[in-house]
Order: structure tokens, then C-alpha cells, then sequence
């Protein structure tokens, strides 16, 4: 300020989640303008994204929102359909701010409850002889399906990662399904002698693509005979590629040109402050209800005359109550209120 300089600001107010990046040539060190970006999201389902670079070679993916850590493969082709691109992203979208804090006050509560346990023989009970019967039931894969049950079902984790890629891995090994290469050079899955439509985690996607990803990315592959997408029925079948998910999911792929993993940071889950609802006005004759919060709101906005107005019950526990109230302006101000009133 005293040299009347700007400082350098590395995490602007932002409006969403943004990826940005660079393609380059994959041989020569130049920019690739016009190149078609693809971005997708594997541990989430959040479609497909597509852009073109600008005239510096850089793409912008924005108004993109998602909680908690998110894993992407961005996957980029030069203005002649070829792959010999590579792609660089800003630092800024895989990194999030340090936090130095320490939760001292949380660290003293948990050790006060774990001393004030009792931990000795003689306040057991001992028990005679005791049978557990359980049983197992279905977990949920946490894949979204827009059918029921699939024809045929091909568990990528229980073969060996020995393959460059999916395609690779299933060459052979689905009943009816064989890899053909067109006249133009491509190559085709066909199911009993139809064009197959790939589908990665329930959207639509191409050939080149998909075999961008590492086998061990996956998780199951499914066949459905017939292909019923957009409500009409046509033959050839459907292969749905289901990518991991949750913890399990580990993002260890090698980036290969034209290719692009990454790990980005996403928002916070919104938690909501529990606030009770009590049905009765009658007091009851045990007093429960001894919260040291009764009422925190972090979005709370004024009318066109500056008033808001909440409501929530007081707890069991009698004697003077504070209020405060901090904000900020239309116009960027801050404010801030301080009252109090007894509970007798």
C-alpha cells in the first residue's frame, strides 16, 4: 500500500468452481489453438463438458459445482481430430488454502469424556453363553442405472491389472461382443453383428475417448442386449462402463497425450444447525434440554427496511442469554450488533 503497488491475489472471490489449463503440442513446444477439450467427471455424475481453446491455447471450464474432492480426465484433440496434444492445468485447481488451525477447544472436550469413562472390572456384568445371528444383505454399488437388470455383467476388480486398457481387458471375454476395425481405420464394438452404443456412468460417450481411461479405473462393465436410450429401441445393445466410486476409487492413472487426470478440491458439505421443534407448550417435569448454542443462522438476509426476524426456543437452563449478530452490506460494509436477555 505505501509503495501504492497491487498485492498478488492467488485465490480471487470466485462465483463457482473453475478448471483451467493449456493444451500444447505434444512434439514442439507451441500452443494449440482450436483444440477440442473434453472434461469428465469419474467419481461423480456431472456429464460430459466440451470447449474449444482460444488463440493462447487456453480453455476455461466454469459454473461447475460439486462437493468434497472430485477426479477428472480432461482429454483434448488439435483442430485435425489427431491426439498429439498435452495438456497442462493451473496449479491453482488442484490445490486448496492451507488451514494452520488446531481444534484445541474439540481436542479438550473428546479427552474429558474419554477420563470421566469408567474402565474397570467390577462394573461389568458377565454374560453366559451368547449366539449372534446376522444376515447379509445387498450393498448398493452406488451406481445410478436407468434399467433394472442387465444382461450380462463383467466385474473389472476381480481380474488382473495387467491391461493398458478397458478394452483390452474385455476383448473376448463378453458373450456376443467382439472389437472389428472399420474401413476408416476405427475401431467398432459390435453385438451380434450391430453397432454397440458405449455409455460411461450413464452418459453417452465416444470410442477414442473411453480408451483414454486406465482398466483400473473401473469398476463393472454391463451389456444390455438392446439399447432403449432416448426412448427408442435399436439393436446392437448397450455397454455401460461404471467407473469406481467412493474411498475405494484410487486416481493412479499415468497421463498419457492428449490426456489429463487430476484431483480437484470441491465445497464443503453443507451442514445444517440442529435446532429442536417442541410439538407442546407444556413443560415437562424433567429438564433436558441444555444446549450452549440455541441459534446460529449463516445465511440470514434483512427486507427492503433493514428488518429480519427469527424465531427458536430458549434451552432448560435459566440466566442471561447473549446475542450477537455479525454481517456485511450491500455495499460491502461490516456490521456488527451485541444484546442480551435473561431466562428466569
Amino acid at each position: 500500500m505505501v509503495d501504492n503497488r497491487n498485492p498478488k491475489i492467488d485465490y480471487k472471490p470466485e462465483g463457482s468452481i473453475t478448471i483451467n489449463g493449456t493444451v500444447e503440442n505434444a512434439i514442439v513446444n507451441k500452443v494449440v489453438p482450436g483444440s477440442k477439450v473434453t472434461l469428465l467427471f469419474q467419481n461423480f455424475l456431472s456429464g460430459v463438458h466440451e470447449q474449444t481453446t482460444d488463440s493462447m491455447g487456453r480453455f476455461s471450464f466454469t459454473n461447475l459445482f460439486f462437493n468434497d474432492t472430485a477426479y477428472v480426465a480432461i482429454h483434448a484433440l488439435n483442430s485435425k481430430g489427431k491426439r498429439s496434444t498435452w495438456i497442462e492445468l493451473d496449479r491453482k485447481s488442484e490445490i486448496s488454502p492451507e488451514v494452520n488451525v488446531l481444534p484445541i477447544i474439540y481436542l479438550k472436550e473428546v479427552n474429558g469424556d474419554l477420563s470421566r469413562k469408567k474402565w474397570r472390572l467390577s462394573d461389568t456384568i458377565l454374560l453366559s453363553e451368547v449366539n449372534v445371528n446376522g444376515y447379509k444383505q445387498k450393498k448398493w454399488d452406488g451406481h445410478i442405472r436407468m434399467y433394472i437388470d442387465p444382461d450380462y455383467v463383467f466385474d473389472v476388480t476381480k481380474q488382473d491389472d495387467v491391461y493398458g486398457n478397458i478394452y483390452e481387458m474385455i476383448d473376448g471375454k463378453i458373450p456376443g461382443l467382439r472389437l472389428e476395425l472399420t474401413e476408416g481405420g476405427n475401431q467398432v464394438f459390435y453385438y451380434r453383428g450391430s453397432p454397440a452404443t458405449l455409455y460411461l456412468d450413464g452418459f453417452p460417450v465416444d470410442y477414442m475417448l473411453l480408451s483414454t481411461f486406465p482398466a483400473s479405473s473401473f469398476d463393472k462393465i454391463e451389456l444390455l442386449k438392446w439399447n432403449s436410450f432416448g426412448g427408442a429401441t435399436r439393436g446392437g445393445g448397450a455397454i455401460h462402463f461404471y467407473t469406481k466410486r467412493g474411498e475405494k476409487f484410487i486416481n493412479q492413472p499415468t497421463d498419457a497425450v492428449g490426456m489429463k487426470s487430476a484431483k480437484i478440491y470441491g465445497y464443503s458439505v453443507i451442514r445444517k444447525f440442529y435446532a429442536p421443534q417442541y410439538e407442546s407448550q407444556i413443560q415437562p417435569e424433567r429438564k433436558t434440554d441444555f444446549r450452549g448454542t440455541l441459534y446460529w443462522n449463516p445465511i440470514l438476509r434483512t427486507d427492503s427496511t433493514g428488518v429480519a426476524n427469527v424465531s427458536f426456543y430458549n434451552s432448560d437452563q435459566p440466566g442471561d442469554v447473549e446475542i450477537v449478530v455479525e454481517g456485511v452490506t450491500a455495499d460491502g460494509k461490516l456490521c456488527r450488533g451485541i444484546g442480551k436477555y435473561k431466562v428466569k
